[in-house]
């Protein structure tokens, strides 16, 4: 592997990660002068730039960014996506080992994962953040998770959220999110794209008649007109760049800071965005720092988006702690070099399809873990795209050549393989060709691998992994703050604060409950009478109620409680579940004769996550009517399993064969359950029986909500929209 022994809990057996006590204690001389940090975060855009070699591009002032520092060529994001995406850059840490791969999904990541920022902080950096979060872990229910960020997280975090609000000569990292290349942009109506594009030069618009569409979409105006826009929309971001550069040259910090830009995810159009082959994670990475980067330089290492945070400490010189998965690039701390980088896809939007991947500079190996569902699923948001509705209209029309029709199969191939240097596109599969078997076997055990050191918990079913994490839907709050030391010290108090759950970081205030919170990393000195606010959030937990302290003599410690922990993988590491359900599932690549016996017998598991998916294995392999009557017998027996998900795969393969009439009810009846991914999963099992829902389409349309947004809510709107 890239890296054996990057996590003491590897393999499924280790112990808790751990973080060196004193948490925070980062010894910084008076005199060290430390490097400022700027992020320059767009949306939805890949390495399609001028200075990448992109002659469509125009983007004359990153091509300038390019040409004094670095230009990385093998940058790649783990996601595809936003929030899966985001989670992982501000934790260091694949989401599939957080439980945050699921889009928009609220995760509890493990106790001892922050945001690496607050390292930053502790170490004195004033970090702030303009403006968009999106990590897919929650400070209450009640709040969205494009907006929600931990306390702990930042200095600022908001629109007005600025590096000159900082003190005199502190160092910060700032991060600027620009939302003009989102994919929502391409398809506004044509006054709000005016507007988003009013300041490029019109002589600088790209014309449509140029475009050099890839091979996968068909070659029609409305496919080029999304192509030009997408485009048009790169060089108005390109301008803003230079707005936020230019700020930082009129404050005299040019020479000081290191400049990061890069896109969140692939470009925001059919096969790129939410996929992970490279038009959805292959992205541009422009990093610069006068007098120190040489200019114009190239660099061609494996980077992975996990990483950017472990640089940024590197560069900081800021101790970086032994759980993170992120490798350092740049800086003190780096050296290693990745020999692979690692993808996963798991829900987007409403629509479930598990896909793993693993890269090296030549090849890319996928593997689909639902080969069975269509690579083309429906989803709401991605269809308002004019590209897919021009898509999906010619499919039906039979007018896609052979490349533009492979994504409108009705299956995937279990296994992907492409040599990237000769097939940059991804369209011709090696998979199955004799003389590149020893490469597939190769790359399929470096991502067996990889998805068991790092607890890839992608094959858990939401709902199972969801009531892991948040048991019967409970949010857990974090335990309020309390003084568990102080001791006089002339004028002052030495004061330390602490809190009872486990993994939750410690802002406050001194004097007023107004300004910004400020992290507690170390003791504190406060004033005689002065008031001392205190608040503590952990990732995933409702963040606790504020608390106040006047300091005085009066004020009298709390011995240090034992923290309350509890650890949701902690049973799964008892069942070995993550190396089993590989194993359960690489009986994808043996004859039905061979894996039949084992998936029978796995239907009598304890483990719920085994029993789904022995119950999709043998629904999606009994292709003959001997093999569905036997399925029947033992579905009918366990339709009334009491996992949720297991009941709703029992049903949704009897409504399959015919059998709608005694397992449809069972599909009715969890639309109401109050968890939404068990909602969402028998939403999907309804919209995909198709017309065999029709007896039952007005209790169907009774359960739907025109004001309600949810991911069931849309599935449930397009089964009944497909009925008519």
């Amino acid at each position: 592997m890239y890296r054996r022994d990057f996590l003491k809990m590897v393999g499924g057996t280790a112990a808790a990660l751990s973080i060196p006590k004193p948490f925070f204690n980062y010894s910084i001389s008076k005199n060290e002068k430390r490097p400022n940090v700027l992020w320059i975060v767009t949306e939805d855009i890949n390495d399609d730039l001028g200075c990448y070699g992109d002659n469509y591009s125009y983007t004359p002032n990153l091509d300038k960014l390019s040409n004094e520092g670095i230009r990385f060529t093998n940058v790649y994001d783990h996601s595809g996506v936003c929030a899966p995406t985001r989670s992982g850059i501000i934790t260091c840490m694949y989401p599939t080992t957080m439980g945050s791969g699921n889009m928009r999904c609220s995760a509890v990541p493990p106790a001892e994962i922050k945001c690496f920022t607050e390292y930053l902080r502790a170490a004195g950096y004033y970090c702030t953040n303009n403006d968009k979060t999106d990590y897919n872990f929650k400070t209450s229910p009640d709040v969205k998770t494009e907006t929600s960020a931990p306390i702990s997280a930042w200095d600022e975090n908001g629109s007005k959220a600025h590096w000159r609000n900082r003190s005199e000569d502190q160092p910060f990292f700032s991060v600027f999110n620009i939302f003009t290349t989102h994919e929502s942009q391409i398809r506004v109506p044509e006054k709000q794209f005016e507007k988003n594009i009013a300041k490029v030069d019109p002589k600088n618009l790209h014309k449509k008649s140029e475009a050099a569409l890839p091979p996968y979409y068909p070659d029609t105006p409305v496919v080029r007109n999304d192509w030009a826009k997408y485009y048009d929309l790169i060089t108005a971001m390109d301008m803003q760049v230079k707005e936020i550069l230019d700020q930082l040259k009129e404050d005299g910090l040019e020479d000081d800071t290191i400049v990061f830009f890069y896109g969140d995810n692939g470009r925001g159009l059919p096969r790129a965005k939410r996929w992970i082959y490279d038009s959805g994670i292959k992205m541009g990475l422009l990093v610069r720092w006068p007098k120190n980067f040489k200019p114009g330089s190239i660099n061609d290492n494996l980077v992975e988006f996990i990483d950017l945070g472990a640089t940024v400490l590197s560069l900081a010189g800021v101790q970086i702690p032994q759980y993170f998965q992120g490798i350092p690039f740049l800086g003190k701390s780096s050296g290693k070099k990745r020999e692979y980088i690692f993808a996963a896809r798991d829900r987007m939007d409403e629509r479930y399809d598990i896909i793993r991947a693993v890269r090296d500079k030549k090849f890319k190996y996928i593997r689909n873990f639902e080969p069975f569902l269509p690579y083309s699923q429906n989803i709401e948001y991605m269809d308002q795209m004019p590209t897919m509705k021009e898509m999906r209209r010619l499919n039906a029309e039979g007018k896609l050549n052979d490349v533009q029709r492979l994504f409108f199969r009705k299956t995937k191939p279990l296994e992907e393989l492409y040599d990237i240097t000769t097939d940059p596109f991804e369209i011709n599969n090696l998979a199955e060709k004799p003389e590149y078997e020893n490469t597939l076997y190769k790359m399929r055990k470096v991502l067996n691998n990889w998805m068991i050191e790092t607890e890839d918990t992608g094959l858990i079913p939401e709902p199972v992994l969801m009531n892991s994490m948040r048991p019967q839907s409970s949010w857990e709050k974090t335990g309020n703050p309390y003084i568990s030391y102080i001791k006089k010290s002339g004028d002052y108090f030495d004061i330390e604060i602490n809190c009872i759950t486990d993994g939750a970081s410690i802002v406050y205030k001194v004097g007023n409950n107004n300004g910004n919170w400020k992290l507690f990393s170390k003791k504190i000195k406060v004033k005689n009478n002065d008031m001392l606010y205190a608040q503590a959030n952990r990732l995933g937990f409702e963040t606790s109620d504020v608390v106040s302290f006047t300091v005085n003599k009066n004020l009298k410690a709390i011995p240090v409680k034992e923290k309350v922990k509890r650890d949701w993988k902690e049973n799964f590491r008892k069942d070995n579940l993550f190396k089993r359900l590989l194993d359960l599932k690489d009986l994808d690549f043996l004859p039905n004769e061979k894996s039949f016996p084992i998936l029978y017998s796995a239907l009598e598991d304890k483990s719920d996550s085994i029993r789904y998916w022995a119950v999709l294995g043998i629904h999606y392999k009994s292709n003959s009517a001997e093999r569905i009557l036997e399925a029947k017998k033992h579905f009918k027996e366990i339709i009334n399993d009491e996992s949720p998900v297991v009941r709703i795969a029992c049903a949704h393969a009897l409504c399959n064969w015919d059998e709608e009439k005694t397992a449809i009810h069972v599909l009715l009846k969890e639309l109401e359950n109050p968890m939404e991914s068990v909602r969402l999963h028998a939403a999907i099992a309804l919209d995909s029986i198709g017309d065999k829902i029709k007896p039952y389409s007005d209790r169907i349309k009774k359960m739907i909500y025109p004001e309600a947004d949810s991911y069931d809510q849309k599935v449930l709107r397009h089964a009944i929209l497909e009925l008519t």
